[in-house]
């Protein structure tokens, strides 16, 4: 299993210097992928947190938490309907700001427009979710990259209109 391993001692000041230099010489020398004398697992190791905190007399709370790689047979890896999902709710907010930029009558910013229509290619790889549109979404969603590129507001707002047709239109049949 590819769980995130976490763990947690209590150290004094000496003890937390000689765990970090031991957990330095470790990664430095790739040794073991157990570091034995503290349990740890390094083992296909992605990202490493730490955190060390202390109160007055108190020693210290050490905090380590692992993420390991991800491998195919993972049983965290996120489902094609939870990806969708994610990508539709992150689409949303930035058709919102594009669509109050657009009424407004003002250019939309550099990023949002960007990340924007990289969702809208993205969202029309996934098959069964109004496949039959995606030809013409996507040539609308060239139409607004290219008035934007020449900074033409009118051109955007016709361009954007034509895509939440699209939209409209796809989300009738398939919401």
């Amino acid at each position: 299993m590819n769980a995130k391993r976490r763990y947690v001692f209590e150290m004094s000041k000496k003890e937390l210097g000689d765990f970090l230099r031991f957990l330095a010489e470790s990664l430095e020398n790739d040794q073991a992928t157990q570091v034995a004398e503290y349990g740890l697992d390094l083992a296909n190791m992605r990202k490493l947190k730490f955190s060390a905190k202390t109160w007055p007399d108190d020693p210290f709370q050490v905090k380590v938490k692992i993420t390991p790689w991800q491998t195919e047979d993972s049983e965290d890896e996120e489902s094609e309907e939870d990806a969708y999902a994610r990508l539709k709710k992150r689409m949303k907010a930035y058709y919102k700001e594009l669509h109050a930029n657009l009424l407004a009558n003002q250019q939309p910013s550099r990023e949002i427009v960007s990340v924007f229509l990289q969702d809208c290619y993205r969202m029309t790889a996934f098959q069964g979710y109004g496949d039959e549109y995606y030809q013409v979404f996507t040539q609308a969603c060239h139409e607004f990259q290219k008035a934007f590129d020449q900074e033409e507001l009118k051109g955007m707002q016709r361009a954007f209109d034509r895509i939440e047709s699209l939209k409209d239109r796809c989300h009738e049949r398939y919401k």
